[in-house]
């Protein structure tokens, strides 16, 4: 017997392969475990409260005051970065492996929203800007690029790389910039212009500051 509002079904990325056992009157019921070793792998939602945490390729959705998983999503590699968007309407999720992608669900439909494919080996960590409309995807120490993502078009706005891993990433209060932090180091970046593509180009003059390059 499955109790009444704990079972989800695990809405499926587009292009996954489906479960053996498709069977729709099968639901997933709980999750036992986690696998997120890292605070990147750990969001919590700003109004639900709700805790998003990875179990192998899973998004555990948990309600800690009402002691409850609540929703799973699916994505088809072992997931290593979480973050709900700062509106509260997406979850971005980075995987790990052979071709990794960075995933983006509407929480409201369950959709995929958006799949992101840049990175070579995983991602380490995301960050949204205030208003939701740019993602920064950060790669694995082999991978070591930086990336700046009009998710919602699916574009690539800005790329670059750095020589030590990046451990974690945010954006400024006004989304005009964000920082990463990791081994050696703590590093500002420029958000290029939106309706300047030139300008995105040029260097940022600002001590301690660097622009980030076109794809």
């Amino acid at each position: 017997h499955v109790p009444e509002g704990v079972a989800r079904q695990l809405p499926r990325r587009h292009g996954a392969r489906a479960d053996a056992m498709a069977d729709p009157a099968l639901a997933l019921e709980r999750v036992i475990g986690l696998t997120s070793f890292a605070n990147c792998a750990l969001s919590a939602h700003g109004s639900s409260g709700e805790v998003a945490y990875a179990a192998g390729c899973v998004v555990v959705l948990y309600h800690p005051k009402r002691n409850r998983q609540t929703r799973y999503f699916r994505a088809s590699k072992a997931i290593t970065a979480i973050a709900f968007s700062k509106d509260g309407k997406y979850l971005a999720v980075g995987e790990r492996g052979h071709k990794p992608a960075v995933i983006v669900w509407e929480l409201k439909s369950g959709r995929v929203a958006a799949e992101l494919q840049s990175h070579r080996y995983g991602v380490s960590c995301l960050a949204w800007s205030p208003d939701s409309t740019h993602l920064v995807s950060c790669g694995f120490q082999h991978d070591k690029m930086v990336m700046l993502w009009d998710w919602a078009r699916n574009r690539l706005l800005g790329k670059s790389r750095v020589n030590q891993r990046v451990h974690a990433v945010d954006f400024s209060w006004d989304g005009t910039s964000f920082v990463t932090c990791g081994d050696r180091h703590i590093k500002w970046w420029q958000v290029p212009p939106p309706a300047s593509p030139a300008a995105s180009e040029q260097r940022i003059a600002s001590p301690g500051i660097d622009s980030l390059p076109p794809p």
